[in-house]
């Protein structure tokens, strides 16, 4: 099996953090769009919010979305929620995230989803979540409503899908801000997508699910320890909270101390990697969008400071960038396979990624460092590692769950 670096099972509040923070939540409604079979929405107009920038002690400042109705998904709609920009098509309504939502980036978040599923799978024995999820969504006859899963950023809605399959008897609702996922009818009976902005205030959405699940959102948050103050309130009591971040800085070995803290950007150094130059790049102009993108390495941090949260299990895992280990034990040959699939991801998130760079960087700079990364994922010279945090954390029972 595959090594997990650093893990803490069923830690204590303490082992997270020291402090307790302050409530972040709001007491407004918000709005969303939906399509499936179930559950109503309404679309949110971007020109009625605004969201504060803020500090990690700083307290969230949603902003109020319309009251939710329904809305159908017309043309007319898809195409005023996205333009096209450096030859992409990017969301019109979430100014922090900046990279594309179109077919290319479905396909890629597909494929990143068996990528996910191979790693967790490796690493824990199951291939969708960690944490006493079976326990908390096994069916209740005595309930009046089905349990309720959530899933924050379902992007391509493979995970949201394949949660539907598995647990038949629960209902699955997928919530993103771009309508890119599968039609209605191709979706299982007991799964939904709704467009909402998670960046606003969903209020309309608290105390309603059994499990949270959050997956790759930092790219697109302006405050993720207020996503995570929502995404509790999202919550019954003795709920589930799952979240899965990468971290964007490189690592020269699979340690959380083997942080490449300040990789080299002239190619003549001996040092010198393409792929930790351009994630630097990626890293800078994500910080310009006002992103989170330093989530991963924080969570845990978040998490312990959560006073209506109880951590459950931490995990950072370590996913190599290049598959140049020797195939002479099952464990290499599976390095070199999450390699390929990882290399492959990285191909595309480049491409992904152009509009967001493009606004910080010139052409002529990001051509010339995109041929450079390809020519390392070809020929590397050191192996690179991407951080994976993977954290499930529980609602304490004894919540105020009142609205």
């Amino acid at each position: 099996m595959l090594t997990v670096i650093h893990e803490d099972s069923e830690s204590t509040h303490d082992d997270f953090a020291g402090s307790t923070s302050t409530s972040r939540s709001g007491n407004r409604h918000g709005g969303t769009t939906h399509w499936g079979h179930t559950g109503p929405g309404a679309l949110h107009d971007p020109s009625d919010s605004e969201v504060m920038e803020e500090d990690d002690d700083a307290q969230s400042s949603r902003s109020v979305s319309p009251a939710p109705t329904v809305q159908s998904i017309t043309e007319s709609l898809l195409m005023s929620l996205s333009y096209e920009k450096h030859g992409r098509v990017v969301n019109a309504t979430n100014p922090t995230y900046a990279m594309a939502c179109d077919g290319d980036e479905v396909r890629r978040q597909s494929h990143e989803h068996r990528l996910y599923k191979l790693l967790l799978s490796n690493l824990f024995g199951n291939d969708l979540y960690i944490g006493p999820v079976e326990e908390v969504l096994e069916e209740d006859t005595d309930l009046a409503e089905d349990k309720m899963v959530m899933d924050f950023g379902t992007g391509s809605a493979d995970w949201a899908i394949d949660m539907a399959v598995r647990f038949p008897h629960v209902q699955v609702l997928g919530i993103d801000l771009s309508p890119i996922q599968p039609e209605a009818s191709a979706l299982p009976m007991n799964c939904r997508i709704e467009v909402d902005d998670l960046n606003l205030d969903i209020s309309h959405y608290y105390n309603t699910s059994s499990l949270v699940h959050i997956r790759m959102l930092a790219a697109g948050i302006k405050d993720y320890p207020g996503l995570i103050d929502q995404a509790t309130q999202c919550l019954v009591p003795g709920g589930l909270l799952h979240i899965f971040e990468t971290d964007f800085r490189p690592y020269h070995s699979a340690h959380v101390d083997a942080l490449m803290s300040k990789p080299p950007k002239n190619p003549r150094n001996p040092e010198y990697s393409a792929s930790a130059h351009w994630l630097g790049c990626l890293s800078t102009a994500m910080h310009r969008k006002m992103a989170n993108c330093d989530a991963g390495p924080n969570l845990k941090r978040w998490i312990g400071e959560a006073r209506d949260l109880e951590p459950v299990e931490y995990h950072d895992a370590f996913m190599p960038m290049f598959a140049i280990f020797p195939d002479t034990t099952w464990e290499n040959k599976m390095y070199n396979e999450i390699a390929r699939m990882l290399s492959a991801d990285f191909v595309q998130y480049i491409s992904n990624a152009r509009p967001l760079l493009l606004d910080q960087f010139s052409i002529i700079q990001m051509d010339a460092l995109e041929r450079q990364v390809h020519l390392e994922l070809q020929k590397p010279r050191k192996q690179l590692w991407v951080r994976v945090v993977i954290i499930c954390a529980r609602r304490k029972a004894n919540m105020d769950v009142s609205p």
